[in-house]
């Protein structure tokens, strides 16, 4: 496995405002899938954080970022964005054809559901192992009418709609995650021996015992979702950015925690590791986390961002939000904040083995002077 090596990181990130009619007409991936497979919802926090295996994010036919999970919807959707130049790595000199490559995933997708298998060819899209793992910590221990409520929630169904068959095949689907957690292709695990290695002690019925070994997942977390994709589809890089691909597996991973965990249970949290399996180095790179919120009410928000945070943020213009109100609540605030970015190595001015943090921000509106970029056209990176 090659290591994602650049020579420069750095990270901004954009927040879209409004013009949600135009999108859903012409500019956002048409999703489709199927439940347990393609998608999955983080849920056990305040958050119903749907997730789709393309690595768009809060977004399945309409914003699904809602908070408190029931109400409204504050992020319509979330991508994950990057761009760099090409280089041979014998010589150092950028590549002649097509040198700046940008992939990733916003608007539309321009990634394929999993991993690159050495040689640097794509896993077979429709592989059995190619999907999103979801699992929680109780899932010992849900009670049917606990998973039915959380049916409703996978199968984007109202509870009254949610089958035995629903019930089954979500309960069926914890358990074979939480057995078949694929360490192996990068998932996280829970390292209780700190010997670097997953070795977990299998009760009678072959599932990792938590109270006796290392375990799938993230320390103290109670739901974990991972999902790997790439940029190996050139017919999908060239629909979101107009570039060729690059040969890039994005590893993501999100995790939340339960209800009475404030304030981590209003807070998702997400890891992207992206490694370069390409034949060639990337130079000067980029990536962004670009966002769309809707705090309920969509036209009447306000971004900003906080440098000494690493954070972006959004809020309601007025003191009530008019979706918000449907269910007697105050509207809340949305912020993003980047904990750590990539460590570059040759991080000059920084002392090296600095992470990255925020770069720069911008936001953009349609029909403004600065408005959401084409797609499908590499000025999408403004050149």
């Amino acid at each position: 496995m090659r290591a994602f090596k650049v020579f420069l990181v750095l990270i901004f990130i954009v927040a879209q405002l409004a013009a949600k009619p135009r999108f859903a007409q012409d500019k956002i991936s048409k999703l489709s899938g199927t439940p347990l497979r393609d998608f999955a919802s983080l849920t056990v926090g305040d958050w119903q954080f749907w997730v789709n295996s393309d690595g768009i994010l809060a977004y399945y036919g309409d914003g699904k970022g809602i908070f408190p999970k029931g109400t409204a919807d504050l992020l319509f959707l979330q991508g994950i964005l990057w761009g760099g130049w090409l280089k041979d790595p014998a010589t150092g000199v950028k590549i002649q054809e097509n040198p700046l490559q940008v992939g990733g995933a916003y608007y539309r997708s321009g990634l394929e559901p999993g991993w690159i298998k050495n040689g640097g060819s794509p896993v077979d899209p429709n592989d059995p192992n190619v999907k999103v793992y979801f699992i929680r910590t109780d899932w010992r221990s849900l009670s049917d009418s606990q998973l039915k409520r959380e049916a409703g929630y996978y199968f984007d169904v109202d509870t009254t709609a949610v089958t035995e068959q629903m019930i089954s095949d979500l309960r069926t689907a914890l358990a074979e995650n939480w057995k078949n957690w694929p360490v192996d292709l990068g998932a996280p695990f829970n390292d209780v021996n700190h010997n670097g290695v997953y070795d977990p002690v299998l009760d009678a019925d072959g599932y990792p015992d938590a109270q006796k070994g290392d375990y799938p997942g993230i320390y103290g977390a109670d739901q974990v979702i991972w999902f790997a994709a790439n940029d190996l589809d050139q017919n999908k890089t060239r629909n979101l950015s107009g570039s060729p691909p690059i040969g890039i597996e994005l590893q993501t991973t999100l995790w939340t925690y339960k209800g009475d965990f404030i304030p981590f249970s209003q807070t998702v949290f997400i890891r992207y590791r992206l490694v370069n399996k390409s034949a060639y180095l990337l130079d000067s790179m980029f990536v962004t986390i670009p966002g769309d919120p809707d705090v309920g009410n969509f036209a009447d928000d306000l971004v900003g961002c906080d440098t000494l945070r690493n954070m972006w943020f959004a809020y309601n213009g007025n003191v009530i939000d008019k979706e918000y109100a449907k269910f007697g609540l105050t509207p809340p605030a949305l912020g993003y904040s980047l904990l750590t970015g990539p460590v570059d190595s040759s991080a000059v001015p920084l002392q090296s083995g600095t992470p990255r943090l925020l770069h720069s921000f911008f936001a953009f509106r349609t029909g403004e002077t600065i408005a959401d970029p084409p797609m499908g056209d590499l000025d999408f990176t403004y050149g």
